[in-house]
């Protein structure tokens, strides 16, 4: 492994508005992996109405780590890991938590996993999801035995981070604890790719970000995404009409199953209220 301070110090650049964090070489297990270390390679970094501009930062396992923040267990609790090569900064995490925060009096947390899945090692960023997935369930079990029930959390990921998000969920299960909610805003499978022209990138922009989006506007409008239960929706073959019999995003609720369909706009507000 890597031991060179300046092959694992991680950096970030900007294409466009975005933010890419970039490492000349991964963490991880293999031969020439930075060795991985879960004090600055995974944190946990607590938002509220209080301070939603900066953040209290939540160290699992220590003495009083929730009473030194301000945490608050009659809150709910929302978790968040966002995808491969974003930062704790960028858009997907900050508007996620200012919509939550708009929303109500919230514990947000962003998980802070930069340096576990930076550009350009997406091999290496899709070995770590089974490893934060591991991570995020021991914080769970912590949150779980400090008062916050495993039950009462709402746990999101985008891309990378829905893989992570499923993972821990079933590490959770696998011990006993079931956590209250996962959501996963379209999932990176390891076939995905940033090239070529039938990947997640739009021409307009980027349809793969375009998830977030959608489920930062249904935050705010959670009915504004009704949809319907249908095996097949557009062919030719199609024989299903429009019904709602549930609703996309922030609204979705149980017992909902099966595949759902809705039309959006293509532009900002994407909610169409109805079919």
């Amino acid at each position: 492994m890597f031991s060179s301070s300046t092959a694992c110090r991680m950096a970030s650049f900007f294409i466009g508005v975005t933010q890419v964090c970039f490492m000349p070489a991964p963490v991880g297990d293999c031969k020439n992996c930075c060795p991985r270390d879960d004090k600055i390679d995974i944190q946990y970094k607590l938002f509220t109405r209080t301070n939603q501009n900066f953040f209290d930062i939540i160290e699992p396992g220590s003495p009083n780590a929730l009473s030194r923040t301000r945490f608050n267990t009659t809150r709910p609790t929302v978790i968040y890991l966002f995808g491969f090569s974003e930062a704790a900064t960028g858009p997907s995490t900050t508007n996620l938590k200012n919509a939550f925060l708009a929303k109500g009096d919230y514990n947000f947390i962003a998980v802070d996993w930069s340096r576990l899945i930076v550009f350009p090692w997406y091999i290496s960023a899709v070995r770590n999801t089974r490893y934060m997935g591991q991570r995020l369930a021991d914080f769970v079990e912590f949150l779980n035995s400090s008062g916050v029930p495993a039950g009462s959390l709402h746990v999101i990921g985008f891309s990378l981070g829905a893989e992570a998000a499923g993972f821990a969920g079933k590490t959770l299960n696998a011990r006993g604890l079931r956590l209250g909610r996962i959501t996963g805003l379209d999932p990176a499978y390891p076939g995905y790719s940033l090239g070529g022209k039938d990947n997640h990138l739009a021409k307009d922009g980027c349809s793969h970000n375009r998830s977030w989006r959608l489920y930062v506007e249904s935050i705010k409008n959670p009915t504004g995404f009704p949809a319907t239960l249908c095996r097949d929706w557009k062919s030719a073959t199609a024989s299903c009409r429009f019904e709602i019999d549930g609703y996309m995003g922030f609204g979705a609720q149980p017992p909902m199953t099966g595949k759902m369909y809705l039309s959006t706009n293509e532009k900002p507000p994407f909610a169409k209220e109805g079919p």
